[in-house]
């Protein structure tokens, strides 16, 4: 008997332990809040998955959506009604631990994001950004406590409809940086106007909670009213200690790193701890836990080496895979159940989110139209300003946790911020099309540029080695002080551990105040090479950090800007001394297409072979390469180029291009007119005759003599195979060869060659002259002309 009972005692013990109360195996599974946690998420990330790739996805939703649905789906509004789902899945003798989980993996989140912003843009924004993100935030508000004088409100719902009051308005800055980056706008126009905007409303918002929340409440008491001040005095403390003794700090660890070596693991650690006693002491003076976590991220230097290394290690656990878990888990507290259609809090609510909603949507719209905005644009701007997402889901699930609003008021602001979360990404995109302002309404091209007009273009270079290649190009123009070429050089940085873009001018920096800058290198040549030119090229040099997709903003904004008539883009294979292909850089290609489909003016690729060992024939061994170094001598040309010409605007822009080329002693050119037999009559009065004839007339000699440097040649060809065949035996007589692109044209002289085109960017000849099979050393310039898409 006595043995009996030990063991119903043992079964009844280990019964309480159990993961699920099932019979078998299952029964053996050790209940753990860790085990629990495991299922969770891998449930969570199975339907997010499914939603977001069989359904969202398709009609443009972005993922949050998704794991807001999910959270609907496994929380009280679905499946969570039932009892035995909630036990098997969800049991609540857990929920407690998991609770400080979410919230600490919440506050791991907003340090990731806040590491990743440029705070630095506030000193560097101008009135504009300032006068719409402070009056989106107050105009709304104001509009919410008037509207409160007509509301009649009982005690039971006087607390929710105050703290909506406040809440609505604010739109929080890492809702806009995800919006941005779901919807591919962080690097146009518009994007930069909407983060810069919320980073100002975001500082108002969150200074204004803290004084509703510290000092309204406790003004007729002052015991508190003194201890709320106090905390509010603490955590300016905090605050003033992270910005002027750990920031320095933190660069200080930069500079014990030696340039182009990994960070230290140990800083990395030493910016975790203080990640968390930053959080500790903002609770400690009664704020939100996560607010000194955010300020520690903020004051993180980003970029490279301390930010991007910190957000590599974090980043893809923490939004990849905490976030999604987050949101759902936010949303699957939301109970429609609790909401009562016909009580007074509902329409209160709702009335409350029109006049918000309406508000600051006339309010942006007006200061967008106010500042010369298109009002699609303007409209949009609005939108984006007026969004909600995961931290507003967070935000209210957590008041409700702390019973600071009720189950229905909680269920009520969710639903709004799940409709704003599906409903603005998809206007936006409708309303505005970051590609429009570069519509191609004006003639920006070389060709149509007046022969005594100087030359703008915007030449990119992504690593050192590009630079040689581009001053090259600008020594072949042979520019003269009368007619000089303005060069806009643009070092294009890959993002890594930001989420805002930085553009900086070097002509508008003191460079001697610079502690780091990115293109030192660059800057340097190219400022020598100004200095060299006595006065033929004035170069002005930018850096851009970007992410690759987004690259193309920066450059097309650019030529935009300065109304350039060319970008000059270096190629994305670099070939070996031996010539064959040393990097394939599919970025940079996919970058290259970007621009040569969005560009307002032309687009010229550069194929740069000038350090292969090739030779030509009956060239001496010791003959310098005149591509590294171009000889200031006018007794013998030292630059042989030539242009390869069909027909079509391309080849007339190319041969536009090379016309400025020629103007100088040093450069011997070549025109070379590909040919057929049933060129004819019809030829002679085409604009590429016009073209060419225009051409040779303009290589003259102002006395009218003829350039000797200057060669026509017309060859004739049949097909593609002769065509092949001319230009392997010239390639190997030339230092530069420039070629239209003429894509998708099609003609006798290229028949049979568009099958073995590999890289459509370069067009027919160009991939051909490009290819590695060639073994030469010859330089490719392939012209596309401004293409008029609009």
């Amino acid at each position: 008997m006595e043995q009996e009972t030990i063991l119903l005692h043992n079964n009844q013990s280990s019964a309480g332990h159990n993961c699920f109360n099932f019979p078998g195996w299952v029964s053996n599974v050790p209940q753990l809040p860790f085990v629990f946690l495991q299922l969770q998420m891998l449930v969570v990330f199975c339907i997010n998955q499914l939603l977001h790739r069989f359904l969202f996805r398709h009609i443009g939703m972005p993922p949050l959506v998704s794991q807001l649905f999910a959270g609907l789906a496994l929380g009280y509004t679905g499946f969570g009604r039932y009892e035995i789902f909630r036990h098997v899945l969800f049991p609540p003798e857990n929920s407690l631990v998991i609770r400080s989980i979410i919230l600490f993996w919440y506050t791991l989140v907003l340090f990731v994001i806040s590491a990743q912003t440029d705070f630095t843009i506030i000193r560097r924004t101008g009135k504009k950004t300032i006068v719409i993100g402070l009056l989106s935030l107050f105009s709304a508000l104001i509009a919410n406590m008037v509207a409160l004088q007509f509301l009649t409100l009982n005690d039971n719902i006087k607390g929710d409809v105050r703290m909506a009051v406040f809440n609505l308005p604010a739109t929080a800055f890492p809702n806009l940086v995800w919006l941005a980056n779901d919807i591919g706008l962080v690097n146009s126009e518009l994007g930069r106007l909407a983060l810069a905007s919320g980073i100002f409303m975001e500082i108002a918002s969150i200074l204004l909670t803290m004084a509703i929340n510290n000092i309204v409440p406790n003004l007729e008491n002052r015991p508190k009213l003194l201890q709320a001040i106090v905390n509010m005095s603490g955590t300016a403390a905090v605050l003033i200690i992270v910005i002027l003794i750990l920031r320095p700090f933190m660069h200080h660890l930069i500079r014990l790193t030696p340039k182009d070596r990994p960070i230290k693991d140990s800083y990395l650690l030493f910016v975790f701890v203080t990640m968390l006693l930053g959080a500790l002491s903002t609770d400690y003076f009664g704020q939100f836990v996560f607010l000194g976590a955010f300020m520690v991220g903020s004051a993180l230097p980003d970029g490279p080496p301390l930010g991007a290394a910190l957000v590599d290690k974090l980043d893809t656990f923490v939004c990849g895979m905490l976030l999604p878990f987050f949101v759902t888990s936010a949303a699957m507290k939301i109970d429609v159940s609790s909401i009562n259609f016909k009580g007074p809090l509902v329409y209160d609510l709702m009335l409350l989110i029109l006049v918000t909603f309406v508000t600051k949507l006339l309010v942006c719209f007006a200061c967008g139209v106010f500042n010369k905005m298109a009002r699609r644009d303007a409209l949009a701007l609005a939108l984006i300003l007026n969004t909600k997402g995961f931290l507003d889901i967070g935000t209210v699930t957590w008041l409700q946790d702390l019973k600071g609003i009720s189950m229905e008021c909680c269920t009520v602001l969710a639903f709004y911020v799940i409709v704003m979360a599906a409903f603005v990404p998809v206007v936006v995109k409708l309303l505005y099309d970051p590609l429009r302002k570069y519509a191609g309404y004006q003639i920006r091209d070389v060709t149509h540029l007046k022969s005594n007009v100087s030359l703008k273009l915007v030449a990119c270079v992504f690593r050192s080695d590009d630079v040689p290649c581009i001053t090259n190009v600008l020594e072949f123009l042979s520019p003269a002080r009368n007619i000089p070429v303005a060069a806009y050089i643009i070092h294009l940085v890959k993002l890594v551990g930001r989420c805002q873009p930085l553009f900086i001018s070097h002509d508008m920096q003191k460079r001697r105040s610079l502690h780091h800058s990115y293109s030192e290198e660059v800057i340097w040549h190219f400022d020598r090479l100004q200095y060299c030119s006595n006065g033929a090229v004035s170069t002005h040099i930018f850096t851009a950090l970007a992410k690759v997709d987004a690259m193309h903003e920066y450059i097309c904004t650019l030529a935009l800007d300065k109304v350039v008539s060319l970008i000059v883009l270096p190629f994305h294979r670099k070939f070996s001394i031996e010539g064959f292909t040393e990097i394939d850089d599919h970025e940079r290609r996919l970058l290259n297409l970007s621009v040569l489909a969005r560009s307002p003016c032309s687009v010229a690729i550069l194929v740069d072979r000038s350090h292969v060992n090739g030779r030509r024939a009956n060239e001496s061994t010791t003959r310098p390469n005149p591509i590294t170094t171009v000889a200031q001598t006018d007794e013998e040309p030292s630059v042989s180029m030539a242009v390869i010409f069909i027909g079509g605007k391309d080849d007339r822009e190319a041969l536009a291009f090379a016309r400025r080329m020629s103007r100088g002693m040093r450069v011997k050119l070549d025109v070379v007119q590909l040919a057929t037999c049933d060129d004819g009559q019809e030829f002679m009065h085409s604009l590429d005759a016009i073209a060419i004839n225009k051409f040779l007339h303009e290589t003259r000699f102002e006395d009218g003599n003829i350039n000797h440097q200057v060669l026509y040649v017309e060859i004739p060809v049949k097909d593609g195979i002769e065509t092949v065949a001319k230009l392997r035996s010239m390639v190997h007589e030339y230092d530069l060869i420039i070629v239209g692109r003429r894509f998708n044209q099609h003609c006798p002289q290229t028949a049979g060659l568009e099958e073995s085109c590999e890289i459509k960017e370069l067009g027919i000849l160009g991939d051909f002259l490009a290819s590695p099979d060639l073994k030469c050393r010859t330089s490719i310039l392939v012209v596309q002309q401004q293409q008029h898409w609009m």
